[in-house]
């Protein structure tokens, strides 16, 4: 078994006013994530912060290549994610558990 662990801070620059206005655009990016992907997803930090978001993801298999893959392209989500900007990505495998 394979754990890959992802952490995303991300700047939201649609400017919520308030942290009910964030909670919602970070809860839709999690439901997203969680259905499209079939990966675990939750804030990790910066949550009373307006326009920062640390996102981690978690992904379970047997085979580094489909963590890769799958890795890969929740990058590219969020890269093409509207009034989302990526500013710091942290991935690391866990095996042997």
């Amino acid at each position: 078994m394979i754990v890959a662990a992802l952490k995303f801070k991300l700047y939201l620059s649609n400017k919520p006013s308030n942290l009910k206005e964030k909670r919602i655009i970070i809860n839709s990016i999690k439901d997203k994530l969680s259905k499209k992907f079939n990966v675990s997803v939750a804030e990790v930090d910066n949550q009373s912060s307006l326009h920062l978001s640390t996102i981690g993801v978690s992904i379970v298999s047997n085979e580094i290549e489909f963590l890769n893959k799958v890795s890969n392209k929740i990058y590219d989500f969020f890269l093409n994610y509207k009034d989302i900007s990526i500013i710091d990505y942290y991935c690391d495998y866990l095996t042997g558990l």
